[in-house]
């Protein structure tokens, strides 16, 4: 599915990371932490669904099917991966106010 480019993944998520404070600005900031776990479980439960679809579409040897899955797939990881950015940016800055206190 990634051809092996983990770098460009990453990438990408950080593109959408970074797309995603620009246009929400800082209101996740704000946001209930297990509001942003949360995200990552809907996240989580998106992808699984894909993957559930790329499985059904290997058994049934439908590549049509599996090709579509996948590309879902790439798609829902990146929107985890983001989740788990903003969700270990808050983290981050929690700590940092912790130690500044």
């Amino acid at each position: 599915m990634f051809d092996n480019n983990f770098g460009e993944v990453l990438e990408e998520a950080e593109r959408i990371y970074k797309m995603h404070k620009r246009r929400k600005e800082e209101t996740w900031k704000d946001m209930p932490i297990d509001a942003l776990a949360g995200g990552i479980k809907e996240e989580y439960e998106e992808w699984y669904v894909k993957w559930q679809k790329t499985l059904k579409g290997l058994r049934d040897n439908k590549k049509d099917e599996v090709r579509e899955a996948e590309e879902d797939q790439f798609y829902e990881i990146l929107d985890m991966i983001n989740s788990c950015l903003m969700y270990g940016e808050r983290l981050r800055l929690r700590m940092k106010k912790e130690e500044d206190d």
